[in-house]
């Protein structure tokens, strides 16, 4: 499918949470505000033919100035919600002109590369829909490492059982030093991995967050430990 681009780049928000007085699209990051980084990576990309601000009626001024010098439609009205102001962006670009393919965006996203927005187009082109996405990895605490170690010392068999895909889970095991890794486990999967450990004669001690491991750590480990957030 090939056709039109736009970009509608959402900006009615209050930054209510941020806190502070200026709306955090209009403070500044490396001494230009936040939304104008946003504004020119769709301006400057060769597929968007059109990019769409949509602001909150009260910041004209303050959007004026940040968008002070760039090519991008005039700006139109948000409303109350996210959902309402996105809706605002799309009837503000249809018409007999109406784009094939619309990107939205976050104004309060600046951070976003001409990669990123290739690779979008052509997902939304394949699949009509599309959502980017970057992969998170667990954080691990400074002192895994020895307290791996010191299990490991007292000849303590270590097997990670975990939700998470092989990318994510593996480089951290490898990281600690445990080699057993299984991955991509319900609940139910490592309840039944903990029962095949204790029936072959395993002592075995399920440690786990006390919500997706509660089945193996209650039944059938010999040891359930639930550790807490912090």
């Amino acid at each position: 499918m090939a056709g039109s681009v736009a970009a509608v780049v959402v900006a009615a928000g209050r930054g209510q949470r941020a806190g502070g007085e200026v709306p955090k699209q209009y403070r500044e990051i490396a001494g230009e505000p936040v939304i104008r980084p946003t504004l020119c990576a769709f301006l400057a990309h060769p597929q968007i033919a059109r990019v769409q601000p949509v602001i909150h009626p009260d910041d004209e001024a303050l959007y004026r100035s940040a968008a002070a010098g760039l090519n991008a439609l005039a700006p139109v009205a948000g409303g109350a919600t996210r959902q309402a102001s996105v809706r605002a962006g799309l009837e503000a670009l249809g018409g007999a002109a109406a784009p094939d393919l619309v990107l939205i965006h976050d104004a309060a996203r600046p951070f976003l590369t001409g990669d990123l927005i290739s690779r979008a187009i052509v997902a939304g082109q394949d699949f009509d829909a599309a959502v980017p996405a970057i992969v998170i990895a667990d954080t691990v605490r400074p002192e895994a490492k020895e307290a791996v170690a010191r299990l490991k010392r007292l000849s303590v068999r270590l097997v990670l059982l975990t939700g998470d895909a092989a990318a994510v889970a593996r480089p951290i095991a490898a990281g600690l030093g445990i080699a057993d890794v299984r991955t991509e486990l319900l609940p139910e999967d490592k309840r039944l991995a903990v029962r095949t450990l204790v029936a072959a004669g395993a002592v075995v001690a399920m440690v786990g967050d006390g919500i997706n491991d509660a089945p193996a750590a209650r039944c059938p480990s010999n040891i359930g430990k639930s550790l807490a957030s912090r």
